[in-house]
Protein backbone atom coordinates (compact mmCIF):
# COMPACT_ATOMS: atom_id res chain seq x y z
CA UNK A 1 0.00 0.00 0.00
CA UNK A 2 1.34 3.60 -0.81
CA UNK A 3 0.73 6.07 1.70
CA UNK A 4 0.70 9.46 1.28
CA UNK A 5 3.94 11.52 0.69
CA UNK A 6 4.56 15.13 1.15
CA UNK A 7 3.55 16.15 -2.56
CA UNK A 8 0.55 13.97 -1.93
CA UNK A 9 -0.54 16.17 1.36
CA UNK A 10 0.35 19.54 -0.95
CA UNK A 11 -2.14 18.38 -3.79
CA UNK A 12 -4.42 17.95 -0.96
CA UNK A 13 -4.70 21.13 0.30
CA UNK A 14 -4.58 22.98 -2.37
CA UNK A 15 -7.80 20.75 -3.88
CA UNK A 16 -9.19 21.90 -0.29
CA UNK A 17 -8.88 25.06 -0.53
CA UNK A 18 -10.65 25.70 -3.70
CA UNK A 19 -14.33 24.50 -4.19
CA UNK A 20 -13.71 22.89 -7.64
CA UNK A 21 -10.18 22.95 -8.52
CA UNK A 22 -8.81 21.37 -11.83
CA UNK A 23 -5.57 19.45 -11.96
CA UNK A 24 -4.65 22.43 -13.89
CA UNK A 25 -4.76 24.74 -11.98
CA UNK A 26 -3.06 22.79 -8.76
CA UNK A 27 -0.20 22.05 -11.33
CA UNK A 28 0.57 25.56 -12.18
CA UNK A 29 0.16 26.59 -9.02
CA UNK A 30 2.90 23.74 -7.44
CA UNK A 31 5.08 24.02 -10.63
CA UNK A 32 4.61 20.37 -11.39
CA UNK A 33 2.20 18.41 -14.30
CA UNK A 34 -1.27 18.14 -14.33
CA UNK A 35 -0.95 14.52 -15.39
CA UNK A 36 0.96 14.23 -11.74
CA UNK A 37 -1.81 15.85 -9.99
CA UNK A 38 -4.44 13.50 -11.87
CA UNK A 39 -2.63 10.26 -11.08
CA UNK A 40 -1.81 10.79 -7.65
CA UNK A 41 -5.61 12.37 -6.90
CA UNK A 42 -7.27 9.40 -8.51
CA UNK A 43 -4.78 7.10 -6.05
CA UNK A 44 -5.52 8.43 -3.25
CA UNK A 45 -9.13 9.04 -3.70
CA UNK A 46 -9.20 5.10 -5.05
CA UNK A 47 -6.91 3.77 -2.23
CA UNK A 48 -9.51 6.02 0.68
CA UNK A 49 -6.21 8.02 2.20
CA UNK A 50 -8.71 10.63 1.43
CA UNK A 51 -11.94 11.25 0.29
CA UNK A 52 -13.76 14.88 -0.39
CA UNK A 53 -16.84 16.11 1.60
CA UNK A 54 -18.86 18.97 2.38
CA UNK A 55 -18.59 20.04 5.96
CA UNK A 56 -21.36 22.31 7.91
CA UNK A 57 -20.31 24.58 10.49
CA UNK A 58 -22.41 23.26 13.56
CA UNK A 59 -23.19 26.64 14.39
CA UNK A 60 -25.93 26.92 11.81
CA UNK A 61 -28.28 24.37 13.89
CA UNK A 62 -28.26 25.54 17.31
CA UNK A 63 -30.28 22.82 18.29
CA UNK A 64 -27.44 20.34 17.73
CA UNK A 65 -26.43 18.62 20.64
CA UNK A 66 -22.51 17.58 20.30
CA UNK A 67 -21.89 14.82 23.20
CA UNK A 68 -18.63 13.26 23.77
CA UNK A 69 -18.83 9.76 25.45
CA UNK A 70 -16.03 8.48 27.26
CA UNK A 71 -16.48 4.26 27.25
CA UNK A 72 -15.03 1.98 29.54
CA UNK A 73 -14.80 -1.77 28.06
CA UNK A 74 -14.57 -5.34 29.91
CA UNK A 75 -13.63 -6.81 26.93
CA UNK A 76 -11.14 -6.05 23.54
CA UNK A 77 -12.42 -2.88 21.88
CA UNK A 78 -12.18 -5.16 18.85
CA UNK A 79 -15.21 -6.98 20.06
CA UNK A 80 -17.16 -3.82 20.78
CA UNK A 81 -16.30 -1.02 17.72
CA UNK A 82 -18.18 -2.42 14.82
CA UNK A 83 -21.05 -2.34 17.10
CA UNK A 84 -20.84 1.01 18.01
CA UNK A 85 -20.19 2.05 14.84
CA UNK A 86 -23.50 1.12 13.35
CA UNK A 87 -24.92 3.43 15.72
CA UNK A 88 -26.46 6.38 13.37
CA UNK A 89 -25.37 9.19 15.85
CA UNK A 90 -21.73 7.87 16.41
CA UNK A 91 -19.34 10.26 13.79
CA UNK A 92 -16.05 9.71 15.14
CA UNK A 93 -15.41 6.77 17.28
CA UNK A 94 -11.33 6.35 18.77
CA UNK A 95 -9.63 4.12 21.01
CA UNK A 96 -8.00 6.13 23.46
CA UNK A 97 -5.14 5.77 26.63
CA UNK A 98 -6.38 6.92 30.35
CA UNK A 99 -9.59 6.46 32.06
CA UNK A 100 -11.64 5.10 28.92
CA UNK A 101 -10.97 2.90 26.48
CA UNK A 102 -13.04 4.41 23.99
CA UNK A 103 -13.76 8.36 23.49
CA UNK A 104 -16.88 8.96 20.97
CA UNK A 105 -18.25 12.04 19.21
CA UNK A 106 -22.03 11.88 18.44
CA UNK A 107 -24.54 13.97 17.56
CA UNK A 108 -28.10 14.51 17.99
CA UNK A 109 -30.92 16.42 17.31
CA UNK A 110 -32.65 16.21 21.24
CA UNK A 111 -32.02 14.89 24.62
CA UNK A 112 -34.38 12.19 24.25
CA UNK A 113 -31.81 11.00 20.73
CA UNK A 114 -29.54 11.60 23.86
CA UNK A 115 -31.21 8.92 25.73
CA UNK A 116 -31.70 6.75 23.54
CA UNK A 117 -28.24 6.58 22.58
CA UNK A 118 -26.99 6.37 25.53
CA UNK A 119 -29.28 3.02 25.51
CA UNK A 120 -27.80 1.77 22.69
CA UNK A 121 -24.22 2.01 24.13
CA UNK A 122 -25.49 0.43 27.09
CA UNK A 123 -26.80 -2.83 25.12
CA UNK A 124 -23.47 -3.71 23.34
CA UNK A 125 -22.05 -6.44 25.20
CA UNK A 126 -18.52 -5.10 26.75
CA UNK A 127 -19.46 -1.88 27.62
CA UNK A 128 -19.49 -1.62 31.01
CA UNK A 129 -19.58 2.57 32.07
CA UNK A 130 -20.22 5.33 30.13
CA UNK A 131 -19.96 9.40 30.86
CA UNK A 132 -21.04 11.92 28.53
CA UNK A 133 -20.21 15.44 27.78
CA UNK A 134 -22.43 17.95 26.34
CA UNK A 135 -20.61 20.48 24.36
CA UNK A 136 -21.71 24.09 25.59
CA UNK A 137 -19.23 25.88 23.30
CA UNK A 138 -18.24 24.77 19.95
CA UNK A 139 -14.81 26.48 18.31
CA UNK A 140 -14.42 24.95 15.25
CA UNK A 141 -16.35 21.51 14.93
CA UNK A 142 -17.85 20.97 11.58
CA UNK A 143 -19.95 18.00 10.38
CA UNK A 144 -19.89 16.25 7.01
CA UNK A 145 -23.38 17.45 5.04
CA UNK A 146 -24.05 13.27 4.44
CA UNK A 147 -23.82 12.33 7.75
CA UNK A 148 -25.89 15.52 9.29
CA UNK A 149 -28.69 14.42 6.54
CA UNK A 150 -28.56 10.74 7.84
CA UNK A 151 -29.03 12.17 11.22
CA UNK A 152 -31.93 14.21 10.09
CA UNK A 153 -33.70 11.60 8.54
CA UNK A 154 -33.11 9.09 11.18
CA UNK A 155 -34.80 11.09 13.87
CA UNK A 156 -38.09 11.57 11.61
CA UNK A 157 -38.46 7.59 12.19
Amino acid sequence: MIHMDDLDLKIAKMHENQIYPSSRDIAQQMGIAASTVRRRMTRMFESGELESTMLVDVEEFPDLYITVVGILLSISPDRCVPEIKKIPSVLFLMGVTGKYDLIAVVVMTSRKMLSKVTRQLFDIEGVSSLETFVVIDNYGFRIPAGRLSELFEQEKK
